[in-house]
Order: structure tokens, then sequence, then C-alpha cells
């Protein structure tokens, strides 16, 4: 964190989710310690664990998983045995010794489920990447009760359509810090 509090190059673990290529994934691996990364597609998760390798990036983990079960089982047990999702890799994550301060969701235009949402909503720092506006709106509503909006960012990367993309950091409000950093929210639902 940067002397105000905002996301910088952190000494602490990113989980990513909704990862895709590892588009991203490959681009902030260098700005933390450790980055799990998950995505719902294998074939995109091959493609990610490619992107790793041909960047040389050895602080990073792809998990084959959709958000919402990942997300249900953190909440739940407070660590993922990746080998119950991706046979291939049998590595265990322990949440609870993992300094997970940050996560970055670029979910599809439905936008977050409730478990992911809750999820999310426990970390200090949270990136939202969307593509759909309306969706973005509804989870900034949840997700604002806990956090401020520090940046937003709207881009428009296909000229002459409705379509555009968001960016949005969030960080959790000051008045919430010594309430649930680290804490993962045991009960609750999308209001």
């Amino acid at each position: 964190q940067d002397k105000h509090g905002n996301l910088s190059s952190l000494n602490c673990d990113l989980l990513e989710l909704y990862c895709g290529n590892g588009n991203h994934t490959c681009a902030l691996a260098a700005k933390f310690r450790r980055l799990v990364a998950v995505e719902i597609n294998s074939s995109l998760v091959d493609a990610a664990k490619h992107n790793l390798k041909l960047n040389s990036i050895s602080n990073a983990v792809i998990l084959c998983s959709p958000s919402e079960k990942f997300c249900s089982k953190i909440l739940r047990q407070k660590r993922i045995i990746s080998s119950e999702m991706d046979p291939s890799d049998g590595i265990q994550i322990d949440v609870e010794n993992q300094e997970f301060e940050a996560v970055l969701v670029d979910p599809p235009r439905a936008g977050l489920d409730t478990a992911t949402c809750r999820l999310v909503s426990a970390y200090l720092h949270i990136l939202y990447i969307s593509c759909n506006p309306d969706a973005l709106w509804r989870d900034l509503e949840i997700l604002e009760k806990s956090h401020e909006i520090v940046k937003f960012g709207v881009f428009d990367h296909f000229p002459y359509t409705k379509h555009i993309e968001c960016g949005v950091y969030l960080r959790r409000r000051s008045e919430q810090l010594g309430q649930q950093t680290g804490n993962l929210p045991e009960t609750g639902a999308r209001d």
C-alpha cells in the first residue's frame, strides 16, 4: 500500500476470479507475492497456464473451478485443496496462511454471484473489471456497504456500440478496517 492506503505493489497475495486466459494474471504477478487465479473454462485454464510458462511467472497458480464453488468452499472451510478442482496440480492452498488482501474480479455479463460477492467483500482491496454496467451497478450497491470507490474508469473498447468496459478500484472503508480485515464473512446473503 502507498502512504494513503491505496493499492500499489504489495507484499501480499492476490486472488483473481474469472481469470480467463491469464492476461491480468501475467500483468499483475510481479506486483504481488503470490497470485491464485480461478477460471471455470478448462481451455482458458490451459491457455493461462501456458501464458504463465511463456512469461516465466512462477508465483501464480491457476485453478479450474466455477467462482461460486471456489468461493463457497473458502467461506465454509477457509481453505482449498486445488486437487479437488484440478487434479493435475495437487497444490494445497491454505487461505488462513495466505495474506490475501486484494482480489481482482472480471466476471461475465451477469456480474457476481452471491457467494463470490460475499467473499469479495471480505478483502481490503477490490479491483472490479466489468463489461456490463447494470451488473456492476447492482454489485457496487452491495460492495459500497463495506468499501469506498477510490477510482473508476470507463473504457470504450468497442467504438460505435453500446458496449463499454469499466474498471473500479474499491478500498475497505476506514470504519470497517478493524472489524473485518482478514476475516471472511460467516453469514449473510445479497440484499
